[in-house]
């Protein structure tokens, strides 16, 4: 459900110039997650010129992504 919010955003308008990255636990590794001080999965980080801009827990809906990309970055 997460990945087709991600990939709507992706493909929106708003998601215009943005790089989504889904990077997953099994994959990276606990020492990953724990560093960026993640407690929940799944959660969406913005990013802007490396640094973390909003932090969203849990899921998000298509609308709630792109409204964080306007306000944030």
């Amino acid at each position: 459900m997460l990945e087709m919010s991600l990939h709507r955003v992706a493909n929106s308008v708003a998601g215009q110039g943005t790089t989504v990255l889904r990077v997953q636990l099994e994959v990276l590794g606990e020492a990953f997650f724990r560093e960026l001080r993640l407690r929940q999965k799944p959660t969406l980080s913005l990013f802007r010129d490396g640094d973390e801009r909003q932090r969203l827990p849990g899921f998000q809906s298509p609308q709630q992504i792109e409204a964080a990309i306007a306000l944030y970055l």
